[in-house]
């Protein structure tokens, strides 16, 4: 994974996704100026974001076994 660099808790992560939309947006001006590309891939949504039927993952179970493919 290429942005996988120490990330803050999970806790956080979910606590600040209050608006996602805008959040997924810079996310997407960050990866196009940085690796120049037009769509990327974000993996492992905390549990917490997802609908109920959601499968957990396996090893990590506040992780779910999704994944969402974004244009920039």
């Amino acid at each position: 994974m290429i942005l996988s660099k120490p990330r803050p808790p999970r806790q956080a992560i979910v606590a600040d996704y209050s608006n996602s939309t805008t959040n997924e947006k810079r996310l997407g001006r960050i990866v196009r100026t940085r690796y120049e590309t037009d769509y990327f891939i974000i993996d492992k949504f905390p549990m917490a974001l997802r609908p109920f039927y959601t499968m957990p993952d396996s090893e990590d179970p506040v992780c779910s076994v999704f994944f969402l493919h974004m244009p920039c």
